[in-house]
């Protein structure tokens, strides 16, 4: 899959300019091993032909939306976009599809899409617990990893400087169970805040009301920048992300998006 890479240039003085050096290195180095990650090749997957449901003219479908820009939000003017967004747009031109987008928290959108109010969830990463109630597809539509995005003022190089700070995670993500467990089996003392919304926690960091917080590459590099936070060596858990749908509806239409994510990649 072609993703674009944007490059801002540098400004202001040498110190500055030599900072914002490291941290667009270590971004390209991501950017780079993300499409490394999503132009590999996907086996297994033989090319059938469009299912009559997948491929019915006016198949409407509703679709969750959570704010995790740059992945998935809506935007100022209320329009549903983002990464996911874009592909589904495509997917759903293919098919004949019309969509519906609806808001909702996180938490919330996954229990509407077990629950069968909504057809479709993107940016959901599995496992089991998961797998139990939701219909995954085989080919994930995106593929990330988690970061520990930090305060300025707060020094956290380190595992170790986690002990005694509040670090933001976002309730019920696979990141946030991840580095629990990680932080339980390491003994360090560590305040875990949930967090309903990624970008209120992002905002809290910057206020200082949190030292850090847990976030995805795509989403945190953007809200990173946005308000003002600095990244860290704590890097974990690659990860892949599909759309999904609830256990009761027939696999026609995950079977179409595999179709077409696998030419796509």
């Amino acid at each position: 899959m072609k993703i674009p890479v944007s490059i801002l240039a540098a400004t202001g003085d040498r110190a500055a300019s030599a900072r914002r050096s490291r941290r667009l290195r270590a971004r390209l180095t991501r950017s780079l091993l993300w499409l490394l990650f999503c132009c590999s090749p996907v086996a297994g997957h033989a090319q059938t032909a469009p299912s009559n449901l997948a491929s019915t003219p006016g198949t409407v479908l509703t679709v969750g939306v959570y704010q995790n820009p740059p992945k998935i939000f809506f935007d100022g003017e209320g329009t549903a976009t983002g990464l996911h967004i874009d592909l589904i747009r495509l997917i759903a031109e293919r098919e004949h599809w019309q969509l519906r987008f609806v808001p909702c928290e996180w938490q919330a959108c996954l229990q509407q899409v077990e629950n069968g109010q909504l057809d479709l969830l993107p940016d959901v990463a599995w496992n089991e617990q998961r797998a139990k109630v939701l219909q995954f597809p085989a080919v994930p539509a995106l593929y990330s990893w988690s970061i520990l995005y930090r305060n300025r003022a707060v020094a956290i190089n380190s595992v170790f400087d986690l002990k005694d700070k509040k670090i933001g995670l976002l309730e019920n993500s696979v990141q946030a169970n991840y580095f629990r467990n990680l932080i339980d089996n390491s003994g360090i003392k560590v305040q875990l805040v949930p967090l309903h919304n990624i970008e209120a926690g992002f905002r809290m960091a910057s206020a200082g009301e949190i030292d850090g917080i847990i976030a995805s590459q795509q989403a945190g590099d953007m809200l990173a920048d946005r308000y003002k936070l600095a990244d860290t060596s704590i890097v974990f858990q690659p990860v892949k992300l599909f759309f999904v749908s609830p256990r009761q509806q027939p696999p026609e239409i995950l079977a179409a998006i595999d179709r077409t994510l696998a030419q796509w990649q």
